[in-house]
């Protein structure tokens, strides 16, 4: 996929699974589900990292969100700088699957 290894690939497929989905279940899921699927995001649709990998355009509009403080919303609980961090770096790092 793109420049990464298949190595490089299975790495960012489980970090997804040990990571990043869960923070994305505790902090997005209520709203970001089949149920609301609010925004038109569904987060419950990608059950695997597999899948996340295949899903580049949402995770740049994940990563604008996060970095703009938009979500989640003040009102709502919120992950701490870490968890932020976690998801960001994982994002970031799926530039080596771009050509």
């Amino acid at each position: 996929v793109g420049g990464a290894s298949a190595s490089e690939v299975t790495d960012l497929a489980t970090t997804y699974d040990r990571t990043v989905k869960p923070l994305l279940t505790t902090y997005c899921g209520s709203c970001h589900d089949a149920a609301k699927n609010k925004g038109e995001v569904d987060f419950s649709r990608i059950r695997d990292g597999k899948q996340a990998l295949a899903a580049l355009p949402l995770w740049r509009s994940v990563a604008a969100q996060l970095t703009a403080k938009d979500m989640p919303p003040p009102e709502e609980k919120q992950p701490s700088a870490d968890e932020v961090h976690a998801i960001s770096a994982w994002i970031r790092s799926l530039r080596t699957l771009l050509p």
